[in-house]
C-alpha cells in the first residue's frame, strides 16, 4: 500500500462534473481517479491563518489545505469560493478530518461559512434542486484497515447558510484485495441525477476482480428520490 497521504490522493476516485444539460447528471464515478487542486505554500499558509483565527485554534503542526473550488454555496448569485482546510497535521486520516477538517467558503475575501467533519475531498456538482445554489459532493476515506480501502459519499447543501443532506453512500468505494479474505473484491458507484425540487439520483454498483482491478461489471442499480435532511 501507498503511504496513507498519497493513497487519500489517488483513490479520491471520484469525476466531478457541474452545470451539465439534459435529464441525468454524472455526479461522481469512483471506478475512475480525481487529482485535487494543489495551492502554492504561501496561499495555504495565508489561508490556514485565517481559518484558525477566525475559529480561534492555535497552530499544531503544519496543516494543509486541500481542493479550492469557486460557486455559490450558502445564496443565489454569490461569487464564493470553499476550501478543505485541515488546521493540524496527524498521521490518522480520520482524526484529521473529524478534529481538524473544516470546509471553509469565502465571499469578497471573508470568510462566511465554516462546516466541521466535512471529509477528504470536495467537490462542486452543481444546483440539483434548483434553488440557485450549488451543491456539493464529500468523499470521506477510511483505511487501510485489515487490508480493506472504503470511501463514503455525501451530496449536501449549505442553501441559506445550513448544512443538509441530499443523498448519503456508505462504501461508495470498497477495496477489500489486500484483507486476506476469500471473494475480495473491489465495488465502486456511478451514481447521477435528475435534477429537480426533489433530485432523482441512480445508483449504479460496479465490481471488479482484485486481478482485474480496471475490469468493472456493472451490478445492481437503484433509484433514490431525495428529500433534504
Amino acid at each position: 500500500m501507498c503511504p496513507m497521504r498519497k493513497a487519500l490522493q489517488a483513490m479520491v476516485c471520484t469525476v466531478l462534473l457541474s452545470g451539465l444539460a439534459g435529464a441525468q447528471q454524472v455526479v461522481m464515478d469512483t471506478r475512475k481517479f480525481y487529482n485535487p487542486i494543489e495551492l502554492s505554500a504561501n496561499q495555504q499558509a495565508r489561508i490556514l491563518r485565517e481559518v484558525r483565527a477566525f475559529t480561534g485554534t492555535k497552530p499544531c503542526g503544519n496543516g494543509e489545505v486541500r481542493d479550492e473550488i469557486k460557486g455559490s454555496f450558502t445564496r443565489a448569485g454569490a461569487k464564493q469560493t470553499a476550501y478543505l482546510v485541515m488546521l493540524c497535521d496527524t498521521f490518522e486520516a480520520v482524526p484529521m478530518r473529524t478534529d481538524y477538517g473544516r470546509l471553509v467558503v469565502y465571499e469578497g475575501g471573508r470568510i462566511v461559512r465554516v462546516v466541521k467533519n466535512i471529509g477528504d475531498s470536495i467537490g462542486n456538482v452543481g444546483d440539483l434542486n434548483l434553488d440557485g445554489v450549488d451543491d456539493l459532493l464529500f468523499l470521506a476515506a477510511f483505511g487501510p484497515q485489515m487490508g480493506e480501502f472504503s470511501e463514503n459519499a455525501s451530496v449536501v447543501t449549505l442553501a441559506g447558510g445550513t448544512f443538509r443532506t441530499f443523498l448519503d453512500l456508505s462504501e461508495a468505494f470498497l477495496d477489500t484485495c489486500d484483507s486476506g479474505k476469500a471473494n475480495s473484491s473491489i465495488s465502486a458507484h456511478r451514481v447521477t441525477v435528475q435534477k429537480g425540487v426533489r433530485p432523482l439520483f441512480t445508483d449504479t454498483l460496479y465490481l471488479a476482480n482484485c486481478n482485474a482491478r480496471s475490469s468493472f461489471r456493472p451490478g445492481v442499480q437503484r433509484r433514490i428520490w431525495s428529500d433534504v435532511k
